[in-house]
């Protein structure tokens, strides 16, 4: 009897535990999908297509992704305000269409990362690569596209919010995502908007 009331506790509490630790809201299958616009995109790397899928989903569904991934922010911002303005931004915008990649966007957003990169350029301010885009967004120090979106969209320091009203303006249908590294802050993600 022992036994068994140990074994209904263990597995209850395994249960609770998985619960609590995946029981995150998700996006569900058919959302992915009609958001998923790069998957058949070969020159980009899977990191890269998460980063579109991911912009995807918090324009084509703002208030899940805010659900999701905005509302359980930790306040590592030093300034919250920032947070509380997306969620509300999140909260009242209605969905605007999905954004796909292009592969002329890809080969600028690449150009500049590598240069950038190597350089150690912390700007938007391209030496040698072309401007063939209308907004760009740039990242520094991670590579995880969660965390670039993420970062991206709370703007934090970016008094005007560029990078965030770059990634939910409707004016824009295509968009290049290269990722690489950065000679003084390891990584560095270009994000060109047309």
């Amino acid at each position: 009897m022992k036994f068994y009331i140990y074994k209904l506790f263990t597995v209850s509490f395994l249960m609770l535990f998985s619960k609590n630790s995946f029981s995150q809201n998700d996006f569900t299958l058919s959302q992915k999908n009609i958001c998923n616009t790069a998957k058949n995109a070969n020159y980009l790397t899977q990191n890269e297509k998460e980063i579109i899928l991911l912009i995807n989903l918090a324009r084509v569904y703002p208030s899940d992704f805010c659900s999701i991934y905005v509302d359980n922010l930790t306040k590592h911002y030093y300034d919250s305000s920032y947070i509380l303005s997306l969620k509300k931004e999140l909260k009242n915008l209605k969905p605007i269409q999905p954004i796909y990649p292009d592969s002329n966007l890809f080969t600028t957003a690449r150009c500049w990362a590598l240069e950038a990169g190597i350089q150690g350029i912390k700007n938007h301010q391209r030496v040698n690569c072309k401007y063939n885009h209308r907004a760009e967004c740039i990242a520094f120090y991670k590579n995880k596209a969660i965390d670039i979106v993420i970062d991206l969209l709370v703007d934090w320091g970016v008094p005007e919010l560029g990078h965030r009203h770059a990634i939910l303006d409707s004016y824009y249908n295509k968009i290049g995502v290269s990722i690489q590294t950065h000679k003084t802050s390891d990584y560095i993600a270009v994000i060109d908007f047309l």
